[in-house]
């Protein structure tokens, strides 16, 4: 989140907000876990479309198997031992999916234009997510000399 920070707090790219669409999903465990939250709402008020996507809400929603028959264990509420439930990065990619191009008009609405006219920075995320949501841009058209990557997180 401090590349994003970085970019969001730059008077150039505020200035830009105020006649242009920005937007930034912002992928945390949960509010607790979030960073720079106090920075959210000037973020906002400088024009950026500030959206945390909270992985914690995964884990709440996922559909667990009872346990089998005859078993002692913790009463069917997870099939998993207890801390050991982890999101990945199928679950991470379904996120920002869910975010990025299930709108009424896809992506264009979440760019705010036509996708070969934007610049999307990708930072925070791991190589094989960073991979999948940089493929999926391009195939919607998203110029690849036009995605920017941040290994610094």
């Amino acid at each position: 989140m401090a590349a994003m920070r970085a970019v969001l707090n730059w008077a150039p790219v505020q200035a830009h907000a105020t006649s242009h669409k920005v937007t930034c999903y912002y992928v945390t465990k949960s509010p607790s876990a979030a960073a720079f939250i106090q920075e959210w709402d000037t973020w906002r008020e400088a024009g950026v479309n500030f959206t945390p996507l909270y992985t914690e809400s995964l884990l709440k929603n996922r559909v667990t198997e009872p346990d089998g028959p005859g078993t002692s264990g913790n009463g069917g509420s997870s099939s998993q031992p207890a801390g050991r439930e982890t999101v990945t990065a199928e679950d991470i990619n379904g996120l920002l999916e869910q975010a990025l191009y299930l709108h009424e008009h896809g992506i264009e609405s979440v760019i705010g234009g036509r996708p070969s006219e934007a610049t999307v920075l990708l930072a925070g995320l791991s190589g094989d997510i960073a991979s999948t949501v940089a493929k999926d841009l391009t195939f919607k058209g998203v110029a690849w000399d036009r995605l920017l990557f941040s290994d610094y997180f």
